[in-house]
């Protein structure tokens, strides 16, 4: 997963932002961007904090039967496996918002965002 999230940051990084949908306020050009950046942030800290909650639960992370790397066990480590899940459901959260934005954008503005995308 964490691979496939820099991926995901090259590839929007390889080609322009659309410009802001015109008939949006300046509130939801905001929000729409601040909750991007928060997708962004939470797609990055979520695996991380996944990953050094099971190594602070005794795991030997395996990837494809290869041992992974994982930092000494301290009790700060061992506390992140709530860290991880209260982010992991932030990022639930904005996803919905984001979900509830476009069919508020397609049912009431008419505007077809899929499109754009």
């Amino acid at each position: 997963i964490f691979a496939l999230i820099w991926l995901r940051l090259i590839v929007r990084w390889s080609f322009p932002r659309p410009a802001p949908v015109a008939s949006f306020s300046n509130w939801e050009k905001y929000l729409s961007l601040a909750v991007h950046i928060l997708f962004y942030i939470f797609m990055i800290i979520v695996p991380i904090s996944g990953y050094l909650a099971l190594v602070g639960g005794g795991a030997s992370p395996q990837w494809f039967n290869f041992s992974l790397p994982f930092p000494a066990v301290t009790a700060t480590i061992k506390q992140l496996g709530n860290t991880h899940a209260l982010l992991a459901f932030c990022l639930i959260g904005l996803v919905g918002l984001h979900l509830l934005a476009f069919i508020k954008h397609r049912l009431v503005g008419k505007i077809n965002l899929l499109q754009r995308m």
